[in-house]
């Protein structure tokens, strides 16, 4: 028997199976079930040989997208920061994902023809690879005080549902140190100002 969205299949054990083969479109937010969202009638034979029709009523519920962390965020200054994530869409479709770092806005990422996806955010660049969930971020400077720089990632399917993974990279500070030797004449005299007199100063590995 067939339903505005999917199949009502009657064994020869009167066992009643329903095969959902169209998407529901849902209304509420997350995992919500929509009673009698479809139904249909099966027409039983009873012992006296009289046909009749019985209605059977399907509540659908709304599958959602899932996110998690595959591998922790973690990166030096003067590099990059390096991480992945597991997700899918759901029954629902693809939607869009969406990245923020620290407290900064939300950004959507742009997909390309590979399927890859690619972040703006500031001056950084994230790089999300939409088979692996693997990403690179570029926006560290060289160097810095000790940080973690958290990245919070949202996938939204087709009809609205989201959900949210975050992870946190650990930078540590960069300690910047002067190497080498400072010779020749380092003094500065007052009489220097007027004559215009300057001093050679050779800094040497």
């Amino acid at each position: 028997y067939t339903t505005a969205y999917g199949r009502i299949h009657v064994g020869s054990d009167g066992t009643v199976t329903y095969t959902q083969r169209t998407t529901y479109t849902h209304t509420g937010a997350g995992r919500d079930i929509a009673a009698h969202a479809d139904d249909g009638q099966i027409h039983v034979r009873l012992a006296d040989g009289t046909i009749t029709s019985l209605p059977v009523r399907v509540d659908i519920q709304d599958a959602v997208p899932s996110v998690s962390v595959g591998s922790a965020a973690e990166g030096a200054y003067g590099g990059v920061v390096t991480g992945s994530v597991e997700y899918t869409f759901g029954a629902d479709g693809e939607g869009a994902l969406y990245l923020k770092i620290d407290n900064g806005s939300l950004v959507r990422g742009q997909k390309d023809a590979e399927g890859n996806y690619t972040f703006q955010v500031g001056e950084g660049v994230l790089t999300l690879s939409g088979a692996t969930g693997d990403f690179v971020y570029t926006g560290l400077p060289q160097s810095g005080s000790e940080r973690d720089i958290r990245f919070s990632f949202t996938v939204e399917d087709a009809d609205g549902d989201s959900v949210v993974a975050t992870t946190s990279a650990h930078i540590e500070a960069t300690v910047l140190t002067a190497k080498g030797e400072v010779s020749g004449d380092n003094t500065a005299r007052d009489e220097d100002v007027a004559s215009g007199t300057s001093h050679t100063v050779v800094i040497t590995d």
